[in-house]
């Protein structure tokens, strides 16, 4: 069985997925990252991002008249490692999670375990991620749920590039000569995550876009989403909620991937092993 990373969803959401698109693909949609489901997380990034900077000028001994600390994160206006982040586009992701049976999940995210969950291929989804260029990059990273103290990478990160960034004229500048100063921007700014989201065990998808996305309407808001396309041979297992009628929904799930071509669906379509009733 191949290494695989889990979405969870409704079986509304799936039908749209799988639908009849050419060459034997299938659809998701990755959302803009300002409409996440956790509205501080620029937020702790950048918080973290803060702390390991003042540490690393501390450590080693840059004087105040010489830090870059405050043109970096101005008291009013947007830091500048934001306006990195956002240099190759705006990020949109789509969130996987390690864990193919977790409770909290079918409760958060899949209808309150009236869902479904999708197993993906992992390998399939990094081989994406190495069609894209430098400039609009596509990236699978693992979310690191550790606290401030803990977070040893961004002092690496200020080791690399600290000499990159320089001040001219009042303003912070950074080279960009080369460019893995992005691609570990956004790596680092989408992968942290407060520690109360760990048993998530969350994957993230990220693409970069900066004109060809659409909107959604959930009901309260208008979310803009990007489309991607995978070989439908990504989908690996359906794994159906705790509140489903098993039996009846194995076999509809078995005739389902029957229909869009699949083979060996008695093996693809699995149950959750969670004993659970809405309430």
């Amino acid at each position: 069985m191949a290494d695989l990373l889990y979405h969870y969803t409704s079986i509304e959401t799936l039908q749209l997925i799988m639908q009849d698109f050419e060459h034997n693909e299938i659809c998701m949609r990755a959302t803009h990252a300002d409409f996440l489901n956790d509205p501080q997380e620029y937020f702790f990034a950048s918080k973290l991002f803060k702390e390991s900077l003042k540490d690393y000028e501390k450590k080693n001994n840059i004087l105040q008249e010489n830090s870059i600390f405050e043109y970096i994160f101005p008291e009013n206006g947007k830091s500048i490692l934001n306006e990195i982040s956002e240099i190759s586009g705006n990020p949109y992701l789509i969130s996987f999670s390690n864990d193919g049976d977790s409770l909290s999940m079918w409760r958060s995210y899949a209808k309150n375990g009236s869902g479904i969950c999708i197993g993906l291929d992992k390998n399939m989804l990094l081989k994406y991620c190495m069609t894209k260029s430098k400039m609009n990059p596509a990236f699978l990273l693992q979310c690191d749920y550790l606290k401030i103290e803990h977070w040893d990478e961004l002092t690496i990160f200020w080791k690399k590039y600290y000499t990159s960034f320089y001040v001219e004229s009042e303003r912070i500048n950074v080279s960009l000569v080369d460019l893995d100063i992005i691609k570990e921007t956004i790596e680092a700014f989408f992968k942290i995550k407060e520690q109360y989201y760990s048993e998530e065990k969350e994957f993230r998808f990220c693409v970069t876009e900066q004109s060809n996305f659409k909107i959604r309407n959930n009901g309260n808001l208008l979310i803009p989403f990007t489309e991607l396309y995978f070989d439908k041979k990504i989908i690996k297992k359906i794994v159906i909620g705790p509140c489903l009628d098993k039996r009846m929904a194995k076999k509809g799930f078995e005739m389902f991937l029957k229909k869009h071509g699949y083979t060996d669906v008695d093996r693809m379509v699995d149950v959750s092993k969670i004993s659970y009733r809405q309430i």
